[in-house]
This record gives structure tokens, C-alpha cells and sequence, in this order.
């Protein structure tokens, strides 16, 4: 009974953690939106949230961190957003299939465009050249690497350099996603043809080289 008590009062305290942690996060989302990322102090971030500045340094080192954090969050829910698409069963067409992933990618964006803009901030200030080179979501751009080395392994080839094709067309990708959001003028079908002409026509150019000149990838 006393272990009992002691692992609920232990589960008690690890979701006050969690609630504490995403107050935060949602806190500090506002304000970088809001402000910009900069311009916002650690400070302003636990007032907003209701919480103390030892809060703050319980879960995250520094603001950094807490960006991180959010990017972490985002990534998962990226990958969950397509894997969603992918259990819903794999159409035999291409284009229905890069019409279901673009309806997902179009709609988590414009779910999480707080973080977009935020994220874009990061990145232009970035000092290095991580956050360009891993983009939104590392894991993501593996998971469509695997689909795309399953693309030419049907046709009995092997690729050594698929994560550099799938991060230009993923590029591609945000490119047209950052039109969609700030872009008065770009609705979401045409924003959805395009994503959808785009990937087929990179595809086709790919495997059509693979299939009679597979040194060259």
C-alpha cells in the first residue's frame, strides 16, 4: 500500500513537472511570435507562464535550450503527422500519395505557424551551419530517405546519396509551405499542385537516371 501511495504521488509530481514545462514552452511561443525571439527575456517568459525564474532552470539551461525544445516538439509531431498519412494505407498512385503528405505538411504548418516564424528567426541568425544543413526535422528527412532507397531498390539499384536528394526536395518543400503561410495570393490547392508537380517531376528525373546510369547516384 505505502509503495503504492508513493508511486502515485510520484506520478503526481512528474505530470506537475510536465504541465510546468509546457507552460513554459507555450509562454515563451507567444512571446518569440510576439516579440521576436531576441527581444524576449527569460523573465518576461516566467511571468507570462505564472512561474518562477528556478522553474525556468529546472527544465531548460537557457533560452536556447527552450528553442530546442519546441523544435523537438515540432519534429515529433511532423513525424507523427506522416506516419498518420502513411497508416492510412499507401496508394498505388504517386500522386495520391504526395497529395495526402502535402494536404498533412500544409496543415501542420499552418497549425504551428507561431513556430515557423520563430524557427526562420533562429535560423537567420544562426552562427553555424547545423541549423541549415539539418533543416525542421532530421528525423523526417531519414524516414523519407528509407522510402526512397525502397523506390530504387524495385528497380534493383542502390543509392549512396538519397538523404541529399530528399533534403533538396524538402526544401522544395518549405519553400512552397513558406508561400503558402505568408503569401496572400497562394491558396492551398494551387500550394498543393505545385508541392505535388514539383516532388513527381525530382522523382521521375531521379529514378529515370538510376534505372540507365546508376553510377551517377
Amino acid at each position: 500500500m505505502e509503495k503504492s501511495a508513493r508511486s502515485y504521488n510520484s506520478t503526481l509530481r512528474e505530470n506537475k513537472k510536465e504541465l510546468s514545462k509546457q507552460a513554459l514552452l507555450n509562454s515563451a511561443l507567444d512571446l518569440f511570435y510576439d516579440k521576436g525571439r531576441a527581444a524576449t527575456q527569460i523573465n518576461e517568459i516566467t511571468k507570462n507562464a505564472g512561474k518562477s525564474m528556478g522553474s525556468f532552470y529546472v527544465h531548460f539551461k537557457d533560452k536556447e535550450d527552450l528553442v530546442d525544445n519546441l523544435l523537438n516538439n515540432f519534429n515529433a509531431g511532423y513525424l507523427d503527422r506522416f506516419s498518420d498519412q502513411f497508416e492510412m494505407g499507401i496508394p498505388s498512385n504517386r500522386d495520391d500519395l504526395l497529395n495526402g503528405l502535402a494536404h498533412a505538411f500544409l496543415d501542420y504548418w499552418k497549425e504551428n505557424e507561431k513556430f515557423v516564424v520563430v524557427y526562420i528567426e533562429k535560423v537567420r541568425g544562426a552562427k553555424g551551419l547545423k541549423d541549415l544543413s539539418e533543416g525542421f526535422s532530421p528525423e523526417l528527412i531519414d524516414a523519407l530517405c528509407w522510402t526512397l532507397e525502397d523506390q530504387a531498390k524495385a528497380l534493383g539499384k542502390t543509392i549512396k546519396n538519397g538523404k541529399l536528394i530528399i533534403h533538396g526536395i524538402f526544401g522544395m518543400w518549405m519553400r512552397v509551405g513558406l508561400q503558402y503561410l505568408f503569401n496572400e495570393s497562394v491558396n492551398k490547392e494551387d500550394a498543393i499542385d505545385s508541392l505535388v508537380r514539383l516532388t513527381r517531376g525530382a522523382l521521375e528525373e531521379f529514378l529515370v537516371v538510376l534505372k540507365h546510369n546508376p553510377k551517377k547516384y
